[in-house]
């Protein structure tokens, strides 16, 4: 009969069996340091001063520098 075998791996299961459902485990608590604002401060100017011209150029490209201040016509990034 036409179809048998879909209908064996539909109703019985044992062509495509079902597959396991996915357990979530929790991701372990990360520790983290407190650390103050001046002190994050110095850490990012230390590794800002830290880039080539280079690098310095391509990071404010990124972070779009030339547009700070500006607004778009169409209101979008």
């Amino acid at each position: 009969m036409p179809g048998a075998w879909l209908n064996q791996a539909v109703v019985e299961e044992s062509v495509h069996p079902r597959k396991r459902a996915l357990v979530l485990c929790p991701m372990p608590e990360a520790r983290q340091q407190r650390t103050s604002l001046a002190q994050r401060q110095r850490e990012a100017r230390a590794y800002w001063d830290a880039l080539t011209p280079e690098q310095e150029a391509w990071a404010l490209r990124k972070m779009r520098f030339g547009a700070f201040g500006r607004s778009t016509a169409h209101g979008g990034c």
